[in-house]
């Protein structure tokens, strides 16, 4: 878990097909519970892109893996217009989440086969100012 020292903006990114990533974990599910219904692929990847605390950091741009952001998206689909959507998931991950009201953190992650590549795997973000109470480490 890092704070970013800077978010620079959040896209969406038209996502052409579904990824090996997506197969493997809609086959890992079906494993267990073959009544579930299959993941379904999103038509989007969301990406932040952002500035960490180096000051040799020249910017990151990196995926959101976080099942908030995908469950919001595939709920507000049926109560929103495609154009207003998109707007509708920007607003709520770039203007709130990583607005100067909120202190946003980020999960990370990464893979055994790709130790040196991350992912953000979600995101926290309480008010500004309640984590400077903390000591974390």
């Amino acid at each position: 878990m890092f704070r970013p020292a800077e978010i620079k903006s959040f896209r969406l990114v038209k996502a052409d097909e579904r990824s090996a990533w997506q197969d493997m974990m809609a086959s890992q599910m079906n494993i267990f519970d073959q009544e579930r219904k299959a993941l379904e692929a999103l038509p989007y990847r969301f990406v932040y892109s952002f500035r960490c605390d180096d000051e040799r950091c020249r910017g990151h741009e990196i995926g959101l893996l976080d099942w908030e952001a995908g469950a919001a998206y595939l709920k507000w689909r049926r109560l929103y217009a495609p154009g207003m959507l998109e707007d509708k998931i920007r607003q709520r991950w770039f203007t709130e989440i990583a607005g100067p009201q909120r202190d946003l953190h980020f999960f990370v992650g990464n893979l055994h086969k790709r130790p040196h590549q991350f992912m953000l795997l979600g995101a926290f973000y309480p008010p500004r100012g309640v984590m400077d109470r903390f000591q974390l480490f």
